[in-house]
């Protein structure tokens, strides 16, 4: 019995190594430049303007026909906003203007689990949901007042995760176009869907969104 069990075992491991082997199976990295920025309600105030920072990551071609595929990754994804504004105004003969410059940013370990259409060989369309696990944060820049000709400058170099939830959810949208070396481009467009801050008493809702473009390199197939 035990002598039988070894033999179906082997037997179905090397079933599953065939058909992985025989499967359009391939691998590889993806490198490139996020456009960040934070969508929510921003009432009165300036809403920020786009991050420039960068992700990095790896990526899984599990081919399902000739025309799908599964395509799951580990990405590392630097998120957040750029907030530069001026404001002025004047209250009882008193002029008071403020100016800010501060980039904030959110870097995730980032699971995308992309489901892939086939256009051709070359083109490709990908989209699917994510899950990002917070690792870092920071907040660098100045912030400016003056009050009757009289200027303070405050620099600001925080790196607390305070206030912040410790995952992001969402979704996410993107082309490709691989050569038959294995290089290819990648553009994408992902909305977070949940609040990224928790902060006891505020119901305001923030979210993450990226447009990335970048490269990446598929071993394999």
């Amino acid at each position: 019995m035990k002598k039988n069990l070894i033999c179906a075992l082997c037997a179905a491991a090397a079933m599953f190594i065939s058909t992985v082997a025989s499967s359009q199976l391939s691998y590889g990295g993806r490198l490139g430049l996020n456009l960040a920025n934070i969508s929510g309600d921003y009432g009165d105030a300036e809403a920020p303007g786009m991050l420039t920072s960068f992700y990095l990551g790896g990526v899984l071609n599990y081919e399902l026909s000739d025309k799908l595929f599964l395509a799951p990754e580990l990405n590392f994804s630097i998120k957040g906003a750029h907030s530069n504004y001026e404001s002025t105004f004047t209250f009882f003969g008193v002029t008071t203007s403020s100016k800010v410059d501060v980039k904030s940013s959110m870097s995730y370990l980032e699971i995308p689990i992309n489901v892939g259409f086939k256009f051709s060989d070359a083109l490709s369309l990908k989209a699917g949901p994510y899950v990002g696990l917070l690792m870092g944060a920071k907040s660098k820049g100045t912030s400016e007042a003056t009050v009757a000709g009289v200027t303070t400058t405050t620099d600001i170099d925080d790196s607390s995760k305070d206030g912040l939830a410790g995952t992001d959810f969402g979704i996410n949208v993107g082309l490709g176009f691989a050569m038959e070396s294995g290089f290819g481009i990648e553009a994408r467009f992902s909305q977070g869907l949940s609040n990224i801050y928790d902060i006891d008493g505020n119901d305001d809702k923030f979210s993450n969104r990226v447009i990335s473009v970048g490269v990446f390199y598929l071993l394999g197939n």
